[in-house]
């Protein structure tokens, strides 16, 4: 497992969210923050997969409101063409 990987790792966010050991609220203006700042493809997709399996997986934790910030981000990386791959 590379960097990005341990670094972006989606399963392992979301179960940190259900432990309320990562507040969502705050992690979203961070991750919004990332995809500004950076619109690296790895980025854009750890945000898209985060909020996909958070709010819409088989066990949400969190609503689509409270990733207000990184959906404007994601908004605006695809208009950039920063778009995720899939």
């Amino acid at each position: 497992m590379n960097t990005l990987q341990r670094k972006f790792n989606v399963p392992v966010t979301v179960t940190l969210i259900r432990a309320g050991l990562i507040m969502v609220p705050e992690f979203d203006a961070q991750v919004a923050k990332m995809v500004y700042r950076e619109f690296s493809q790895a980025i854009v997709d750890f945000a898209a997969q985060l909020i996909l399996d958070a709010v819409t997986g088989p066990a949400p934790c969190a609503s689509r409101s409270q990733f207000s910030s990184s959906i404007e981000a994601l908004g605006r990386a695809a208009a950039n063409r920063r778009g995720t791959a899939s």
